[in-house]
């Protein structure tokens, strides 16, 4: 399917003279980086995201749909991070949602640790340091990972006002502090993988859960 895209501000890219670089980052990706053609170049307000879409030719020697490629600015160079990625992502909207959930993740894989040498009595670097524990406390290092993972997803949903995807995650947030905090990361008692079972674990106590 055709791809039809308008992105917001395209003329931004091409005022702050990196159309250039974007495109290169992009070609580099690509069997046939000289049959590339460009159009509708965006970037973030702050300068460290952009999307710009792009067509090349195929292994067939043909042109396919329109794609947008997301890219990133790190260490002063652009890093493309998906050649098919999603329109959503390329408005201001979408640039701040996806500047959200490392920050989130961030300061939760800290926030987990911080559970997890409580929890276990233990106290190490790194979150997968936590899975070479056995016994009760076997799938701490599980819980911890799903509740950094689901606290960048809560973010990503609040920063894009979808206040119904942010109550979906809200909840698995909350189930995984409880099963880490007053669990005992038992994963027998805890199910937060679904909305539905998540809520159920957050209403059942410590040793009701069935």
């Amino acid at each position: 399917m055709l791809r039809t895209m308008i992105l917001l501000l395209p003329i931004l890219l091409a005022a702050c003279g990196q159309g250039g670089q974007i495109e290169k980052a992009v070609r580099e990706k690509l069997k046939d980086p000289d049959s590339a053609k460009f159009k509708d170049l965006v970037v973030s307000e702050n300068g460290e995201r952009a999307c710009v879409v792009w067509n090349a030719k195929n292994s067939m020697g043909g042109y396919g749909d329109w794609d947008v490629a997301e890219l990133q600015k790190i260490n002063s160079s652009w890093k493309v991070n998906d050649m098919r990625g999603n329109e959503s992502n390329c408005t201001p909207v979408g640039f701040k949602a996806l500047d959200a959930i490392p920050k989130a993740q961030f300061e939760a894989t800290q926030k987990a640790l911080e559970m997890l040498s409580r929890t276990t009595g233990k106290k190490h670097d790194t979150i997968k340091d936590y899975g070479n524990i056995s016994g009760a406390n076997s799938f701490c290092s599980y819980y911890a990972e799903k509740y950094v993972e689901h606290s960048g997803q809560l973010a990503d949903k609040i920063a894009r006002g979808d206040s119904n995807g942010a109550e979906r995650y809200k909840v698995r947030v909350d189930c995984s502090v409880k099963a880490i905090t007053t669990g005992g990361c038992d994963i027998r008692k805890y199910n937060c993988d679904r909305p539905e079972t998540a809520k159920a674990a957050l209403q059942c106590g410590a040793h009701s859960c069935p």
